[in-house]
């Protein structure tokens, strides 16, 4: 007989809850200018992949003032700094770009057929960093009850897991 797992039931209770909030409740990419998925340190964190990928730009970010006349992700376009040499400097560490890259590249593929600028910061970008970052949280969770499980009882692991994504 197969024995009832709460933790289980406890993930699958915390990712319906993650997801309904992400996506039903408060959708970032639905919204504009700063309170857009792709905005404030999220989008010094994000820069990378457009400066490279799109506008082969790492140096001189030439492309920063247009994006944030456009898109407005925060009050100025600070994420990067220009150095002595000439040549600007990211603010921000390039960890979350990796984390983004494959969503970044689904995004781009889908940009222009869906009829939205492929520049790294339309609709399609915003929702699928979004998107990514839920799915990453939700790995992460799957994990966490996966490695506590090696420690804990089930019912002591199923509690953590609702008391972390709903306390």
């Amino acid at each position: 007989m197969m024995q009832f797992r709460h933790s289980l039931v406890s993930f699958w209770v915390c990712a319906l809850v993650v997801l309904t909030v992400g996506i039903g409740y408060y959708p970032k990419w639905n919204k504009e200018w700063t309170e857009a998925t792709l905005s404030w340190d999220v989008s010094g964190y994000y820069l990378y992949l457009p400066a490279l990928f799109i506008y082969k730009d790492i140096k001189q970010v030439g492309f920063r003032e247009e994006i944030h006349e456009k898109y407005r992700p925060s009050d100025a376009p600070n994420q990067a700094f220009k150095h002595r040499s000439g040549n600007y400097v990211m603010k921000y560490a390039c960890g979350l770009a990796v984390q983004y890259l494959p969503f970044f590249g689904i995004a781009h593929a889908l940009a222009p057929a869906l009829g939205y600028p492929a520049d790294g910061f339309s609709r399609p970008y915003q929702m699928a960093i979004g998107l990514g970052s839920l799915l990453v949280a939700l790995l992460g969770l799957w994990l966490l009850r996966r490695n506590l499980l090696q420690y804990f009882g089930d019912r002591a692991v199923a509690i953590t897991l609702l008391l972390l994504v709903l306390g």
